[in-house]
């Protein structure tokens, strides 16, 4: 299971105290089960690095099609073939990713070499957040005709095969702003949350969502109302039993676990702005990151499912216990935790990547020639390789940093912006 917490304020942003400050209410909103239609630490050791450039990339070929609507239904949409059919043999080892093209933003399929890129999809439309199931053979995203960087547009989700095939939206009927993808491990249901197309993109009152992939049916767990932030960033369970998200007034928020089906829920309070809670793999712990207390801190999840809310949960955070052993953790914007281990992950900030390993008490610092590391990373099926994206001065593009060899290899090299990949997962998982 590939875990990731993406974010882009930094440690030391301004927080707004308003003169009527809006606390959650003592436990969070949540809807029955029911479905809708359809001390000066030691610097750790930093490697400064040189971006290696693979040889100059063929330009991907543009495809031209129907532009897809908002409402067309919820079956298979036709696409050119752009990926040579094989014998029916899976794509292995691949990279998906977003590429601005003609104003727009496709996706698209490349080697983990950065060869071969091949554009999925098609039409006047912005698709972005691909991510991959679990088993590595479908791909979610999300799917608008209008761009906004605030939000507030119709966005829908949608699913495809790796090869362009059998495109599919998920979500016909549910006329709302959709973000933040999360596959359940049975590959069987999406988690997402939404946001009114009205009102202030703020306090959209956001609520998790989930659809079943096969028919397209959709449950809403959580019922607020514009006017608050609401609930996002749903995530797993490693058994596929529980969902954690983080549900948020103004200047409080809730770490909310709840059953799949929709029952049983309670919430952790935390005065300050957590960002995200997600499981760990081994499933006995829960991280969370930036509350006041703790940049990214964790959770007893055994002790918090047997206990409830009712009892005082310890949140130790991270960032102390590498104190402890003189080292420190840079001024992050994304986590990507190990899918494996609860020991390792790695951060990124806007200038270096870190790789951290709790158990070694080892940190690595990777520092590159780029101006600016961004958005989603992602690790590789072996764990040995992350993708991410950078600025080089012109545009966004992307590279692979090898923690073996510690080297940055260069990926793409487009006079266009190339952003958000998601490394396809073993297909033996």
């Amino acid at each position: 299971m590939i875990t990731m917490i993406q974010k882009y304020q930094g440690r030391n942003r301004t927080i707004i105290t308003l003169g009527l400050i809006l606390g959650l209410a003592s436990s969070c909103q949540i809807l029955p089960s029911r479905e809708i239609s359809n001390s000066s630490p030691t610097n750790p050791p930093s490697r400064s690095l040189t971006i290696l450039p693979d040889p100059t990339l063929p330009p991907a070929t543009q495809t031209t099609s129907p532009t897809i609507t908002p409402e067309g239904t919820a079956t298979a949409i036709a696409h050119p073939s752009q990926i040579p059919p094989t014998s029916n043999q899976p794509l292995e080892n691949k990279i998906v990713y977003v590429s601005q093209q003609n104003g727009y933003k496709q996706l698209f399929l490349m080697n983990e070499d950065g060869s071969n890129p091949v554009q999925i999809t098609v039409g006047e439309s912005f698709n972005t957040e691909p991510t991959w199931s679990h088993d590595g053979t479908r791909i979610a995203f999300l799917k608008s005709w209008e761009e906004n960087p605030a939000g507030n547009v119709l966005t829908q989700v949608f699913l495809i095969d790796p090869n362009g095939a059998d495109e599919i939206n998920l979500t016909t009927s549910l006329n709302k702003d959709a973000s933040s993808l999360a596959w359940a491990p049975d590959n069987q249901t999406l988690a997402f949350d939404a946001g009114n197309l009205n009102g202030d993109p703020t306090f959209p009152g956001k609520n998790i969502y989930l659809v079943d992939i096969n028919t397209q049916d959709l449950r809403q767990l959580t019922a607020y109302s514009p006017g608050s932030v609401g609930c996002r960033y749903a995530n797993w369970s490693p058994d596929g039993r529980y969902l954690v998200f983080v549900c948020r007034g103004l200047m409080a928020a809730e770490l909310v676990v709840n059953n799949q089906d929709g029952s049983d829920s309670f919430g952790i309070e935390f005065l300050g702005q957590i960002d995200e809670g997600l499981w760990l793999p081994s499933s006995k712990a829960i991280a969370y990151t930036w509350g006041i207390e703790c940049f990214l801190g964790t959770l007893d999840a055994e002790y918090m499912l047997l206990k409830g809310e009712s009892e005082f949960i310890r949140k130790p955070c991270l960032e102390d216990q590498l104190e402890d052993f003189e080292q420190e953790m840079i001024d992050f914007h994304a986590v990507l935790w190990s899918p494996t281990v609860d020991t390792r992950f790695v951060l990124s900030s806007p200038d270096r990547i870190q790789f951290i390993d709790l158990e070694l008490n080892e940190i690595l610092e990777f520092e590159g020639n780029y101006e600016e590391v961004e958005g989603q990373i992602s690790w590789g099926s072996n764990e040995e390789k992350v993708v991410f994206t950078f600025h080089d001065g012109n545009d966004f593009e992307l590279a692979i940093l090898d923690l073996n060899t510690e080297e940055i290899t260069q990926i793409t090299d487009n006079e266009v912006d190339d952003l958000m990949p998601a490394w396809q997962p073993s297909l033996t998982n």
